[in-house]
């Protein structure tokens, strides 16, 4: 194998391995964005890096629902607060209660101090049961229509790529045929005889025992032997 053989084997080994991890990033992006919301835990994505190493910015969060007397210090829930009703994932500090409801301090684990109000459950969204690192990125990019473009432009040229060299990266064999063995024998159906120590091709004109196959083997060794010019036998027809 040559250096260029090697080197576009290797490259066509390559698209190969990035074709089949778009394909499972794809399938991943489905299962977190569709399949997962289908069981009742949302999916979000941390936009922010305000919980540092705990939850890195970019990561996809997938929300336990669990009823408010649930809830404790330590939790790491997503909630909605202030008065645009932003969406953040803080952990609970402490919980306090006020007219006979529970209300939470939250703080990011980034943050050095608490965020500036306490937040009623009823603004909970839900616990952070799960989280994936860097996977928030891939269900932004698929969200939007020239994402999914971009993805599915990537992929093609992947494929188109991989097929261009495979018939560069193939392996060649000489095609040429080499001489008959049995010049004599006619072409057509044929029956493999196993006489003794060799093997020899036999026309089947009609229907031939296993006596007859060994028989005209055992004498076409004998002819070749003796150096007599051998021609195809025919068993008579009727």
């Amino acid at each position: 194998m040559t250096i260029a053989t090697r080197a576009i084997t290797g490259l066509r080994r390559l698209l190969d391995g990035l074709l089949f991890a778009l394909v499972a990033v794809s399938l991943g992006v489905v299962l977190l964005g569709r399949v997962v919301p289908m069981t009742g835990h949302s999916t979000l994505v941390v936009a922010g890096s305000s919980m540092g190493a705990a939850i890195p910015m970019g990561s996809a969060v997938i929300l336990d629902q669990v009823p408010p007397p649930s809830l404790a210090v330590g939790d790491v829930v997503t909630l909605r607060s202030g008065a645009d009703r932003a969406v953040f994932t803080h952990r609970i500090i402490r919980l306090a209660e006020r007219d006979g409801r529970v209300w939470i301090e939250t703080q990011g684990d980034a943050n050095a101090t608490p965020d500036p109000s306490l937040t009623s459950t009823d603004a909970v969204m839900g616990r952070v049961g799960l989280f994936i690192p860097f996977a928030g990125y891939m269900l932004t990019l698929y969200s939007a229509p020239s994402g999914v473009i971009f993805v599915l432009s990537l992929g093609m040229v992947l494929l188109v790529l991989g097929i261009s060299l495979e018939p560069q990266s193939a392996r060649r064999t000489d095609t040429k045929a080499g001489p008959d063995p049995y010049p004599e024998v006619e072409r057509g159906p044929l029956v493999l005889a196993m006489a003794s120590d060799r093997e020899a091709w036999i026309p089947v004109a009609d229907r031939l025992n296993a006596k007859d196959v060994v028989r005209a083997s055992r004498e076409r060794r004998a002819r070749h032997a003796s150096g007599t010019p051998t021609s195809p036998r025919r068993r008579p027809k009727g």
